[in-house]
């Protein structure tokens, strides 16, 4: 399914991946959403898992959904204590969900993954891959930055520590992630297939009712 077209409500997506909420339903709900890339991230998952359990502590309201990839899903399994408000998953099969679902992402930084945040309008934290050739998840990395304000951890910064810190300060500031949202949306330009079609007709001379 399309990111794009999901229209699934928050309330309904969050209630898919955590059914024991019940009642509680979205009011003051925090949803943390973790991806590593359709591979998952080692680095991303071991910072997280030296840290969910004193985050989920601290914060009651908060919630993880966090996608760890399929080789390293057995392992964080293995290591992970059950928790009624975190799903440890190998893969997200219904991404829209998800997305819909989170207040805020941790993800890499491929050229899908940003253009899911922009569409989403989701707040987001971005790690990018350092190894991929020419580096071209940093320079999108620091492009959503500056687009949209995303805030940007490097693999040589990353560790419980930071990625916590920034979890943090994010979820904290409702005007940054009010912003961050806003500046994602307009960034993603949903008229765009409108537009080009009326950037067409005008070049052709022909009149445009889309």
């Amino acid at each position: 399914m399309s990111i794009r077209k999901c229209r699934i409500s928050k309330a309904d997506a969050i209630t898919s991946f955590f059914p024991r909420m019940g009642a509680v339903g979205e009011q003051g709900v925090e949803v943390l959403l973790v991806l590593g890339g359709t591979e998952g991230s080692p680095e991303i998952n071991v910072s997280l898992l030296n840290m969910y359990k004193e985050m989920l502590r601290e914060r009651k309201n908060r919630y993880i959904i966090w996608q760890t990839g399929p080789d390293g899903f057995c392992e964080m399994e293995s290591l992970v204590k059950s928790h009624r408000r975190l799903l440890l998953t190998p893969f997200l099969h219904e991404l829209d969900k998800a997305y819909a679902a989170a207040d805020v992402v941790v993800s890499r930084a491929g050229s899908m993954s940003c253009t899911e945040v922009l569409v989403t309008g989701k707040p987001s934290i971005l790690i990018p891959l350092p190894t991929i050739v020419d580096d071209h998840q940093t320079k999108n990395a620091y492009i959503m930055a500056d687009v949209m304000g995303a805030k940007v951890i490097t693999e040589d910064e990353l560790d419980s520590t930071s990625l916590r810190a920034v979890i943090d300060e994010v979820f904290g500031d409702e005007k940054l992630m009010s912003d961050m949202s806003q500046k994602a949306l307009s960034a993603s330009r949903p008229n765009a297939s409108t537009d080009i079609i009326r950037h067409i007709c005008s070049l052709v001379g022909l009149s445009c009712t889309t």
